[in-house]
């Protein structure tokens, strides 16, 4: 393009019209590229979840409910998150001092507590240990959630004049069954234009994203399935072939896979046995489409 300008791109009249989706269903996956870093000491510790967890009160939806107590009459509704977090403390306590000290190697043990009655809280069944442990060390900024908001994709977005600043996402929890869970993360960023030396412009619309996929616990070890990733674009950025062209890369570099087209459905046979297969498919959605978990 001859300038770095989205405004040359996206007519007004489009902008907020989001029809376009990469849409990638996954049968099997190297789910390991979801999950935090083996060498990151803090999510495998239970640090992070620790820190994130303080700020899930309404961004953690289980079962379908919000993680607001809804029977306390208060002007500012109780978070059932700090409700069961001090509970918790009353047993554990210190925490926070052994945090500020450096001296807190392993919070699996306080958050296994907490997550069991924040289960209890919403009426749902409380996932057996191996699928809460997998939950504490991957459900949070260095795991899950880093998947929908990597480098590589805002730095493609960059060199077309765009960039993604923040973020608003959801996570629903769906447990019916101690064995097995359904995780559904939805996130949406908010796109911007941006011009030479990093001056920010308008706002040009969000960028919606969602992963979701189960967990399944057998004999203490835990199975990801059905795992499915999907990527709105507006329709005037899909029609940008150079900017598609960086976007699937993207998706490549990530996941390590062969993709086709703007629009696809991607399924995986077992790893090593046969290659992916692809087809070109086209995919209807609302701009505002509600999201809604199915049970495990």
């Amino acid at each position: 393009m001859a300038e770095n300008n989205v405004g040359n791109i996206i007519p007004n009249n489009v902008r907020n019209d989001l029809v376009s989706t990469l849409q990638f269903e996954v049968e099997k996956l190297d789910y390991s590229k979801l999950k935090a870093g083996e060498d990151n000491q803090s999510a495998q510790s239970g640090g992070t979840m620790y820190l994130d967890l303080t700020r899930m009160h309404n961004t953690l939806i289980i079962n379908g409910r919000k993680m607001i107590d809804d029977d306390n009459d208060q002007e500012e509704k109780e978070s059932l998150i700090d409700k069961t977090m001090e509970e918790v403390d009353e047993s554990l306590n210190l925490l926070y001092e052994l945090d500020y000290g450096n001296k807190c190697e392993n919070y699996h043990p306080y958050l296994k507590k907490v997550f069991k009655k924040i289960f209890q809280y919403a009426g749902a069944k409380v996932p057996n240990e191996s699928i809460i442990q997998e939950l504490i060390t991957n459900c949070n900024q260095a795991g899950y959630e880093a998947t929908l908001c990597t480098p590589g994709l805002f730095l493609a977005l960059q060199e077309f004049g765009l960039t993604a600043m923040g973020f608003d996402r959801t996570i629903h929890i769906d447990c019916h069954d101690p064995n097995s869970v359904a995780l559904k993360i939805d996130m949406k960023t908010p796109l911007y234009e941006q011009y030479e030396g990093g001056k920010v412009g308008k706002k040009i619309g969000s960028l919606p994203a969602s992963l979701e996929f189960k967990l399944k616990s057998q004999e203490n070890k835990v199975e990801y399935i059905d795992g499915k990733l999907s990527l709105t674009l507006p329709k005037e950025l899909e029609q940008d072939k150079d900017l598609l062209a960086k976007i699937i890369e993207w998706f490549k570099e990530l996941f390590g896979i062969e993709v086709k087209g703007p629009v696809i459905e991607h399924s995986f046979n077992n790893a090593g046995v046969d290659k992916p297969k692809t087809e070109i498919k086209e995919v209807a959605i609302e701009a505002h489409q509600a999201h809604q978990v199915d049970g495990a």
